[in-house]
């Protein structure tokens, strides 16, 4: 099935969801990431434990908001929104490496491994100074392991 997702600023991760996206113009995400909770996980990425807590704080806030919604989808959206912000230079790169390797730990608790290196290898290119490739993490994680 084809569907057409509707542009947003992050990477998308329909193909968990069986969807095929036609030719995305930009990133896109299944699942919405607020700006506003975005900048402040940003924000409260001070250290790799802050961060820890900031960002299971986010997950826990797009679950409340979208029930039924499969797990590793929201780990992977949140993911892609990070890298996406990352790359437009609105999430601070120190904040943005603490922020992936949480997502990371906590995909690896959940036994998505798929999604855990896909946050792994986000993290290390951040720590490189280099832009995140979104369609490689888009690819990388979009379906738990």
């Amino acid at each position: 099935m084809n569907l057409i997702i509707k542009q947003l600023s992050c990477v998308t991760f329909a193909a968990a969801l069986g969807f095929s996206v036609v030719a995305p113009a930009t990133a896109q995400v299944a699942v919405a990431v607020p700006q506003a909770a975005l900048g402040a996980t940003a924000d409260s990425c001070t250290s790799a434990a802050a961060c820890d807590v900031a960002v299971q704080a986010l997950i826990d806030q797009l679950v409340a908001s979208n029930p039924g919604t499969d797990p590793a989808l929201i780990l992977a959206s949140v993911v892609s929104a990070i890298a996406a912000a990352y790359n437009a230079g609105t999430f601070p790169d120190v904040a943005a490496g603490f922020a992936l390797a949480s997502a990371a730990g906590i995909a690896t608790a959940n036994g998505f491994s798929a999604l855990a290196a896909a946050a792994i290898a986000a993290a290390t290119t951040v720590a490189a100074g280099d832009t995140i490739d979104l369609e490689a993490v888009a690819e990388a994680s979009g379906s738990p392991a």
